[in-house]
Order: structure tokens, then C-alpha cells, then sequence
């Protein structure tokens, strides 16, 4: 019978801290930006519906939403999720 040693309340205070998707506040502008095109793309995915108008005016430029689309629709699968980016509509919402 083995036993599994408890880590320290420091080190789950850190495992936790790190298991906790960070706030879109605290990653700055840019990615921030990016997290919420990658939202409003797996949220226009499932409909089937274009999603560049909506984050055209969200980004300030059509160009800019056509490149987050084309950078969304080349990405890689990471996860069970037929598109990563939908793997970011399971974080917990932002308050």
C-alpha cells in the first residue's frame, strides 16, 4: 500500500494559482484582444455564421478579423475540441 505525501500548503497554494486560467484583464491589451476574437470565432463555429462583420467592429478593422479568422481555421487541434479555440469557452468567465 503506498502513500501519497500531501505537498506542502505553500506548493498547492502554487499548483493551484497555476491550475487557475489567468483573468483576460491581466494578459494585456494584445492578447486580450486575441482571446476575445478566438471567443466570438467558436462562438459563430457551431451556427455556421460568418463571425468577421461582428469582430470587425470589435478589432477596428476587417482586415485585422479576416487574419484572426485565418489564424483560428489553421490553427492546430490541442484537445478533444474539433477547433482549440472552442476550448476557450470552458474557461470561467471573467467577472
Amino acid at each position: 500500500m503506498s502513500h501519497r505525501r500531501r505537498p506542502s500548503t505553500t506548493a498547492q497554494t502554487i499548483i493551484d494559482a497555476q491550475a487557475a486560467p489567468p483573468q483576460v484583464e491581466r494578459l494585456g491589451l494584445i492578447a486580450g484582444r486575441f482571446v476575445h476574437a478566438h471567443r466570438l470565432i467558436a462562438l459563430h463555429e457551431p451556427t455556421g455564421h460568418d463571425p468577421v462583420p461582428e469582430l470587425a467592429a470589435g478589432q477596428g478593422s476587417v482586415e485585422v478579423a479576416a487574419k484572426a479568422l485565418i489564424l483560428t481555421q489553421t490553427s492546430p487541434p490541442t484537445g478533444p475540441e474539433p477547433n482549440p479555440c472552442l476550448a476557450l469557452l470552458l474557461l470561467p468567465h471573467e467577472p
